[in-house]
């Protein structure tokens, strides 16, 4: 994965756990979920494992525009405390 952060990193593999056919390696922030065959079931269980790990309480709608990895990151980033603004 080139292009990473440490939140990025975080939801690769959280979404390699959860779909362990993909390869980490190829995976980009541009890289859509419903490409590499997320269904809207493997996107919330994604989403409530980062938010487990983050410890962070939010609402699934936090993430309604999110559909690749690095979208989902960024919210994460975002919401975190102690993250630039």
């Amino acid at each position: 994965m080139a292009d990473s952060s440490p939140m990025l990193s975080l939801v690769v593999r959280e979404l390699c756990a959860l779909m362990p056919e993909l390869d980490a390696a190829a995976l980009r922030a541009s890289s859509v979920l419903r490409e590499l065959g997320a269904s809207s079931i493997d996107v919330a269980d994604l989403l409530q494992g980062c938010l487990e790990q983050t410890g962070l309480d939010l609402p699934m709608k936090a993430f309604a525009g999110a559909h690749t990895l690095g979208e989902i990151a960024r919210v994460l980033e975002a919401r975190t405390p102690g993250s630039p603004p």
